[in-house]
C-alpha cells in the first residue's frame, strides 16, 4: 500500500535538491511496517519547467505570427468560429467573436454571390466542404464593406486538436490586383474602341465622297436648270446605295461596342466570322488574303463580345505584322477544330514570326513588339486575362512560317 507523495526541499554539498517522498507500508511477520523512500526529482521538475516555458514561447510565437498576418485568418470548426486573427476584427468591426457570432452564424453570411465565387453552398455542397474537396481550385469570395467589393482568394488546412477537425481559413486579399486588371482591362477595350472607330471612318469615307459627289452634281443641275428626271433618280438610288453600307457598317460594329455582362450560347465558328465582317474591308485594303478551315458545330456558353474583342485583337495584330514584314503573298489562316473537351481555334499569319528571345514575354502587360505609337503592350495580355478568368480558356503561342496563336475554349465549365 501507498500513501500519498510530499516533496520537500534540502540541500546537500550546497546544491538544491527537490526530494519526493514517497512513503508505503508491507506487512512482514505479522508486524506492519512503514517504509519511506525520498528520489531527488529535482532534474525532472527542471525538465518540466523548461518544456512548459518553451511551449508559452511557442504559443506566444503563434499568437504573434497570428495577428501580424495581413490576412483575415480564423480558426473553426466549418461552421463555428472560435478564434481570429487581428485582420479579421480589423476588416469585420466586430472586437470579439461573441459580437461577430451574434449577428453571423457563419463568414460564409457575409460572402456577395456571384457566379464564379463562392456562395454558401456551391453546387449543394456547403463552401467548406467544396473546398477542401475541390484542393486543385482556386477559391474566391466577394465580401462588400462601405460600399466596396473586396476579393479574398480562400484557403483552407484540416488539423486535429484534442480528437477534433479543425480548419485554418485564410482571405488573402487580392482586391487591389483585380481592379488593377479591370482597369487595365478598360485601358484596352477603350485602345480597341479607337481601333474600331478608325476603321469605321476609313470604311465611310468613300460612300460619304459618293453621297457628296451626288449632292454637288444635284446643286449643279439645279444652278445650271438642267435637271434630268432620269439622272436625278439614278444620283438618288446611288446616294440611297451608299446610306445603306453606313447603316450596315454601323449594324456591323454595334455588337462589338455593346456592353456583354451575359453569357450567350454561341458557335464558335460563327464569332469568327463576325469579326472576319469587322476586319474585311481593313484587310482587302491591304490584299491580305484569309484562309478558313472551320469544323466546329458545338453551341457554348460565353461571354461572346470578349470572344470577339480577342479575337479582333489577334487578326489586327497579325495585320499589322504582314503589313510591317512587307512580304508579296500577305495571308491569315484561321482554323477551328473539335476535341472531347475543349474547342481549339488557331489564328496565324505568314509574316517572320516572333523573335525567340521574346516570345516568351508576348503576354506580359506593357510589352510590345510594336513602335511606341502604335503598340500600348496591353492588348496580348488582355486577351490572355479574357480567356483564362473570363472564358474559362487558355492561349498559347509559336512560330510556323510566322506566328501562330492558338486559343482553347472549354466545352463545359
Amino acid at each position: 500500500m501507498s500513501l500519498p507523495m510530499e516533496t520537500l526541499i534540502a540541500e546537500r554539498d550546497r546544491t538544491l535538491l527537490l526530494l519526493a517522498l514517497i512513503c508505503g507500508t508491507v506487512l512482514i511477520a505479522g508486524m506492519l511496517i512503514i517504509h519511506r523512500v525520498y528520489r531527488n526529482i529535482f532534474s525532472q521538475k527542471q525538465k518540466e519547467a523548461q518544456l512548459m516555458n518553451e511551449l508559452r514561447q511557442s504559443e506566444q510565437y503563434f499568437k504573434a505570427l497570428f495577428n501580424t498576418s495581413k490576412n483575415m485568418t480564423i480558426i473553426n470548426d466549418k461552421h463555428v468560429i472560435k478564434d481570429a486573427n487581428q485582420a479579421f476584427f480589423d476588416f469585420t468591426g466586430f472586437k470579439t467573436i461573441e459580437d461577430f457570432q451574434k449577428q453571423h452564424d457563419c463568414i460564409c453570411d457575409m460572402f456577395l454571390p456571384k457566379e464564379g465565387y463562392l456562395s454558401k453552398y456551391m453546387y449543394a455542397h456547403y463552401w467548406a466542404d467544396y473546398i477542401m474537396n475541390n484542393p486543385s481550385l482556386i477559391h474566391k469570395a466577394i465580401i462588400k464593406k462601405d460600399d466596396r467589393e473586396y476579393v479574398f482568394i480562400v484557403s483552407m488546412n484540416a488539423f486535429t486538436l484534442n480528437d477534433k477537425n479543425i480548419y485554418f481559413t485564410i482571405f488573402n486579399d487580392i482586391t487591389e490586383l483585380v481592379e488593377k486588371e479591370n482597369m487595365m482591362l478598360v485601358q484596352s477595350r477603350h485602345a480597341a474602341m479607337g481601333e474600331m472607330i478608325g476603321i469605321i471612318a476609313r470604311q465611310w469615307r468613300q460612300p460619304l465622297s459618293v453621297i457628296s459627289l451626288g449632292a454637288s452634281n444635284i446643286l449643279a443641275d439645279v444652278e445650271l436648270d438642267m435637271i434630268d428626271p432620269e439622272h436625278l433618280k439614278k444620283i438618288a438610288l446611288d446616294m440611297m446605295k451608299q446610306t445603306g453600307e453606313l447603316s450596315m457598317t454601323i449594324e456591323d460594329f454595334r455588337n462589338f461596342f455593346k456592353p456583354n455582362k451575359v453569357k450567350e450560347f454561341v458557335n464558335v465558328d460563327s464569332v469568327i466570322d463576325e469579326a472576319l465582317k469587322i476586319l474585311e474591308k481593313s484587310l482587302l485594303n491591304h490584299h491580305i488574303t484569309i484562309k478558313k478551315k472551320m469544323n466546329s458545330d458545338t453551341i457554348i456558353q460565353i461571354f461572346s463580345r470578349e470572344f470577339l474583342q480577342v479575337l479582333i485583337n489577334i487578326m489586327s495584330n497579325a495585320k499589322d505584322a504582314l503589313i510591317e514584314s512587307g512580304i508579296d503573298d500577305p495571308k491569315i489562316s484561321i482554323s477551328t477544330a473539335e476535341y472531347r473537351d475543349f474547342i481549339e481555334i488557331t489564328i496565324c499569319d505568314n509574316a517572320k514570326g516572333i523573335n525567340p528571345d521574346l516570345i516568351d514575354k508576348i503576354f506580359e502587360p506593357y510589352f510590345t513588339t510594336k513602335s511606341d505609337k502604335n503598340g500600348t503592350g496591353l492588348g496580348l495580355y488582355i486577351c490572355k486575362m479574357i480567356l483564362e478568368k473570363h472564358l474559362n480558356g487558355t492561349i498559347d503561342v509559336y512560330n510556323e512560317n510566322g506566328a501562330c496563336f492558338q486559343i482553347r475554349l472549354k466545352k463545359k465549365r
